[in-house]
């Protein structure tokens, strides 16, 4: 073997691994690209994902918001029973002692502008006062209730 058979094994050589690094090169670029794309896909599906976590959780912090409101009521309701079966039992509800008021003034002649200034009210509620008693049916017995 001769110097210029020995130069044009390595000058081949070098073609070859330069040939092979060129070609590995592109490879390895292409499978980064894919990779990056893929990447950008997971990322787009994991905001995606991230946003319906919060649309999610979001509601269920109104779920139990409510659940908590809604026990509240039906604790509420439960507690008021026995006063609203009572009184409906009875069939009467004590009026408050201002609506009394209003009903034995008017029923002594006195008109609603005479009955707001004696009970310190506005003129109109002492006018809606006025118009409810005279709407509401009074037992005979019982001076001190209105009928339901």
């Amino acid at each position: 073997m001769d110097n210029d058979s020995f130069a044009i094994i390595i000058a081949l050589l070098a073609l070859f691994l330069t040939c092979l690094a060129f070609g590995l090169s592109v490879y390895y670029r292409r499978k980064a690209a894919t990779l990056s794309r893929k990447l950008s896909v997971a990322l787009e599906k994991l905001a995606v994902a991230h946003a319906e976590l919060q649309d999610l959780d979001q509601r269920y912090q109104e779920t139990v918001e409510f659940q908590k409101n809604l026990s509240e009521a039906e604790l509420t309701t439960r507690l008021q029973q026995p006063r609203l079966s009572a009184q409906h039992v009875l069939g009467q509800v004590n009026a408050p002692e201002r609506y009394l008021y209003v009903r034995s003034l008017a029923q002594n002649g006195m008109d609603a502008k005479e009955i707001a200034s004696i009970l310190s009210i506005s003129t109109q509620e002492a006018e809606q006062l006025v118009n409810l008693s005279r709407l509401a049916q009074v037992p005979a017995n019982n001076t001190n209730s209105l009928e339901l």
